[in-house]
This record gives structure tokens, C-alpha cells and sequence, in this order.
């Protein structure tokens, strides 16, 4: 009987070749994948860093009006849900304009900042601050009943007053608005439409102490 032996084996180098190829393409497939991810993850980063400045008051380091926008629907569900009551406040300083026309705009924008400081120190954990624009900030307060609300309020014009500031200052309440009573979920149109009525009502209260220091009558 013949020995069988083993089959060689033989490498084609057209074979080699083809392999040679295929893994180049892939290590580019790779190497183009990762300069996209890497592309991706910077631009997300911009984007990340871009929304907060613009929910961040630069001036004053307090929350931004749109802040306040984006953030009220989440607060009124959190209020409706614990049963509290969302008080919303208007504070405008009094003598801005005369800082601004007498000592000019540095002065302003220090009266500005004084403002802002005597109102983080003002607001709780849990009650929210923003400025609202100019010389005006809104005050968002967790609340159980207008006595709760107002002696927030007398402890923020106590604050603003020790910085040697003057202002003005409306309250709305939520439960107060007898048409108002929203239940979950609420839709962000219902939220839209609460927070024009409390903010158009707590500004119209903040102009009516403004006026009558003035003397003048609405």
C-alpha cells in the first residue's frame, strides 16, 4: 500500500492581495467613523455649552428669561402635584434709570448686580429666580397660602432694601384664580397660558406700588 500523504497547501497571492485590500478599506471605514464621532461629540459639546449660556444671565448669574420660559410647565406640574400654591413675583428697581442718567451705565449695572445678589439670598431651596430683563427680575415661590407668600416677600424687600436699593414688587397666586385649576398632565399650552395670566397679573400689581409711590393713579 502507498502512503498517503497530506494535501499541501498553497497560499494564492491574488488571495493575499484581496485581504491586503479589504482591511485597508475597513481601517479607513474606521478611522473616517472616528473623526465623525469625534465631530459629533464637539459639536454636542458647543450645543451643551451654547444652551446654558443662553438659560444664564451673564450679568447677574441668575436664571434668564428663557430659562424662566422653558422651565415654568415643569415647575407648575411640580406645584399642582405637591398641592402647592405657585406664586409669582415681579420685582422692578425703582432708580435705575436715574443711576443710569446721574452716575451712568457702570453705576446701573452695579445696582443691577447688588439686586440679583439680595435676591439668591432671598429665595429658598425649591423657589426659583430669574431675571426677566432690565431692571426687572420674576421670583417663582413654592407656596402653601398668600401669608407664606408674603412673608417671602417682605424678607426679599428687606434684602434689597439693606442693598441700599428701591423697588417695586406685584404678586400673583395660581390658586387665587379661580379659573385657573389645572390637572396632569398639563399641556404646555395650558402652562403657556397660566404663566401669561399670573405674569401679566403680578406686573400689573408691581406698577400699581410703582405708581403710587409716584403719586400717579392707573
Amino acid at each position: 500500500m502507498g502512503i498517503i500523504g497530506r494535501r499541501p497547501t498553497f497560499t494564492s497571492s491574488d488571495d493575499s492581495t484581496d485581504t491586503g485590500v479589504a482591511a485597508g478599506r475597513l481601517n479607513r471605514v474606521i478611522a473616517d467613523q472616528k473623526s465623525t464621532i469625534a465631530k459629533l461629540e464637539k459639536e454636542l459639546k458647543t450645543t451643551q455649552f451654547m444652551l446654558a449660556h443662553a438659560n444664564r444671565d451673564s450679568m447677574t448669574d441668575l436664571s434668564s428669561r428663557n430659562a424662566f420660559v422653558d422651565e415654568f410647565p415643569k415647575i407648575l406640574s411640580l406645584a399642582v402635584r405637591s398641592d402647592s400654591d405657585l406664586a409669582v413675583v415681579m420685582v422692578d428697581l425703582d432708580d435705575l434709570k436715574k443711576v443710569n442718567d446721574s452716575k451712568g451705565h457702570i453705576a446701573g449695572d452695579s445696582l443691577i448686580k447688588r439686586a440679583a445678589t439680595a435676591i439668591k439670598s432671598s429665595i429658598r431651596n425649591g423657589d426659583f429666580g430669574y431675571r426677566y430683563g432690565g431692571d426687572e427680575f420674576v421670583i417663582l415661590l413654592m407656596s402653601k397660602s398668600r401669608q407664606a407668600s408674603q412673608h417671602a416677600l417682605a424678607r426679599l424687600r428687606k434684602n434689597i432694601s439693606a442693598a441700599g436699593i428701591s423697588c417695586s414688587i406685584g404678586l400673583a397666586m395660581l390658586k387665587e384664580n379661580s379659573d385657573m385649576k389645572p390637572k396632569e398632565p398639563i399641556s404646555r399650552a395650558v402652562a403657556t397660558k397660566i404663566r401669561d395670566v399670573l405674569v401679566n397679573e403680578a406686573d400689573k400689581k408691581m406698577y400699581e406700588e410703582k405708581n403710587a409711590k409716584d403719586g400717579h393713579v392707573l
